[in-house]
């Protein structure tokens, strides 16, 4: 099991979408006539409704472009922002890590927070994440 790293801070609008999520600041709270400020969020906002959706449409759209042997098992295995793997045998095991790290990576959704039932695995997770 791992999950993906600050993943709402991962899923990013497009330059034009970005209009639609506006916000504003007073530049000076203590003064009643300050000027507003208008913000653009660049990144899904954390605990919007539709996150879960965007985070899976924005996967899958990196998965339907990938080659890669396991997607359609990584991809079935999210749950959100979780990864929950298994594998019939240790080889096929670690390969799954190494591919999930791999092509998340490559998503800038890097995996993170490792856990195993597998000793081999378990000591591959420590060499690949000391801390």
């Amino acid at each position: 099991m791992a999950n993906i790293s600050k993943a709402f801070l991962r899923v990013g609008f497009q330059e034009e979408g970005r209009n639609y999520t506006n916000f504003l600041w007073i530049k000076d709270s203590n003064d009643p006539n300050s000027e507003l400020i208008t913000y653009r969020f660049v990144s899904v906002l954390f605990g919007a409704t539709s996150f879960p959706f965007l985070l899976q449409a924005t996967l899958d759209m990196h998965f339907k472009k990938s080659n890669f042997q396991n997607k359609t098992e990584i991809s079935n295995n999210l749950y959100a922002d979780h990864f929950q793997g298994t594998a019939s045998s240790e080889n096929k095991l670690l390969n799954l890590y190494h591919e999930a790290n791999r092509e998340l990576m490559g998503a800038n959704m890097p995996l993170q927070l490792w856990v195993s039932n597998n000793v081999k695995l378990n000591q591959l997770i420590e060499t690949d994440f000391p801390d």
